[in-house]
């Protein structure tokens, strides 16, 4: 697995710039999955820390917030390729 110090989106999810939106979206949140897990943080927790009113939903900005504080040393672009990784999965669906 690539360090989360790479600020390089290739090094993350190689191809990515060849993949469809639902498989960027897939590999994205893999990555992050295992990056998570081996931070000992379920993913429920990221959620909730998006959920600053326990409303039980977030907008894609608060879970780009919550993103940011856990992955500190990741290079804002990424984070954001996620979480339009997101937006377009729920569009698709």
């Amino acid at each position: 697995m690539t360090s989360l110090a790479s600020n390089d989106l290739k090094k993350i999810v190689p191809d990515i710039d060849l993949m469809s939106p639902r498989t960027r979206c897939e590999k994205l949140v893999i990555y992050f999955a295992k990056e998570l897990a081996a931070k000992n943080i379920k993913p429920i927790s990221v959620f909730k820390m998006a959920d600053t009113s326990n409303s039980g939903t977030v907008n894609v900005s608060a879970l780009e917030a919550a993103f940011k504080k856990i992955f500190q040393a990741l290079k804002l672009e990424i984070i954001q390729e996620l979480m339009q990784a997101f937006t377009n999965n729920l569009n698709s669906d």
